[in-house]
């Protein structure tokens, strides 16, 4: 007959299983939801930095990333283009969210990603919550960090949207715990004056109705293409029509079913990409062909039949970790990837301190 477990034994079992437990909680916490470095370290900068935080050069990057992702390396050795470098990610100059003077922000992590004829716009948000989230505007030409944005607000700011006919930026919003969307007037942009020590109010602000928030946003021919990131269940694509006098009407002309972790939406020439993306795990780029649902005009109809879901894609493109926002121009898909951020960088197999582009036709 078996001898039954001594007490002492039993308590140390226990122990050891609550232990063991413990600890495979707290890793996936860190690696799936969350960051140990919850401070900020000092910087000795004046201004916002502009040099890379990881990767001296371009080539580097590539050869860093290939060691993890050899096929990242190869195709934009052959399809890339245009990259620039992530403004702030070791010190920006921003305003403390409670006394409203300047401070030095070490902790910006990037999210939101919109390209204009003249600009690439980068939104960041404090990882520590202690200060105004920015919008980086980046000469798009020369890859020069014109200002910062500094915002009144301390929203996740995850996406952004260049209205190319009203010349306006939109910015995803969370504002008393619903989604919305804020504009900046290109002209508002443009005079801003970055070291006059106040933030930038929104122009308007637009309520979202049938979306719970607005985790990442894009422009499409006079919509606003919404998404709803969801890390349990389906996500949601709403659709927002943008009237003539500008606005953005509220309520959404189509509830699209999408895939769980959706990051950003991209659309161009009958493809419509989306980007997935949730911890340590490879990210993945789900390209769609729309050009079924095009009209003689070549505008892009939705029906409330869609799904853009994994098995509705033509490709799924693996990426590298922890890709945020997604945004065409000029036949490159320009991706934003927030591992270069001092929260991620010792959480990521790989990381990503610039804004890279790709012509993904290519890539079968």
């Amino acid at each position: 007959m078996k001898k039954p477990m001594s007490y002492r034994k039993e308590v140390t079992l226990v122990t050891l299983v609550a232990v063991t437990l413990a600890v495979i909680a707290i890793v996936v916490y860190v690696l799936f939801f969350g960051s140990l470095r919850k401070y900020e370290y000092k910087s000795d900068l004046k201004e916002t930095s502009t040099e890379p935080a990881i990767y001296a050069t371009y080539e580097d990057l590539l050869e860093g990333v290939g060691e993890s992702y050899p096929f990242f390396q190869a195709d934009m050795e052959l399809y890339g283009g245009p990259s620039y470098v992530v403004p702030g990610l070791e010190m920006t100059v921003t305003l403390n969210d409670k006394t409203g003077k300047k401070a030095k922000c070490t902790s910006m992590t990037p999210q939101g990603l919109a390209v204009s004829d003249k600009y690439v716009f980068i939104s960041s948000y404090c990882g520590t919550h202690k200060h105004k989230s920015v919008i980086y505007v980046i000469n798009k030409e020369t890859a020069k960090l014109e200002k910062t944005l500094v915002l009144d607000s301390m929203s996740h700011v995850g996406g952004l949207a260049y209205d190319t006919e009203n010349q306006r930026l939109w910015v995803a919003e969370f504002i008393n715990k619903k989604a919305y969307v804020g504009a900046l007037e290109l002209s508002e942009i443009e005079g801003y004056d970055q070291n006059s020590g106040k933030a930038l109010k929104y122009s308007r602000e637009v309520q979202l109705k049938g979306i719970k928030r607005a985790s990442s946003v894009t422009y499409q021919d006079g919509r606003l293409l919404v998404v709803y990131f969801n890390m349990w269940k389906n996500g949601l694509l709403n659709v927002y029509k943008i009237g003539e006098d500008g606005n953005v009407n509220s309520k959404p002309s189509y509830k699209i079913d999408i895939d769980n972790t959706v990051q950003g939406v991209a659309y161009e020439n009958n493809l419509l990409v989306m980007t997935k993306s949730i911890g340590p795990l490879n990210s993945t780029l789900q390209v769609f062909d729309l050009s079924a649902n095009v009209d003689k005009n070549n505008k892009l109809k939705f029906n409330k039949d869609m799904t853009f879901n994994a098995k509705d894609a033509i490709y799924n493109i693996a990426m590298p970790e922890k890709l945020e926002q997604i945004y065409f121009s000029d036949g490159k898909l320009y991706m934003l990837f927030e591992s270069g951020a001092f929260a991620y960088r010792f959480l990521s197999f790989s990381n990503v301190d610039r804004v890279i582009s790709l012509d993904i036709s290519k890539i079968k």
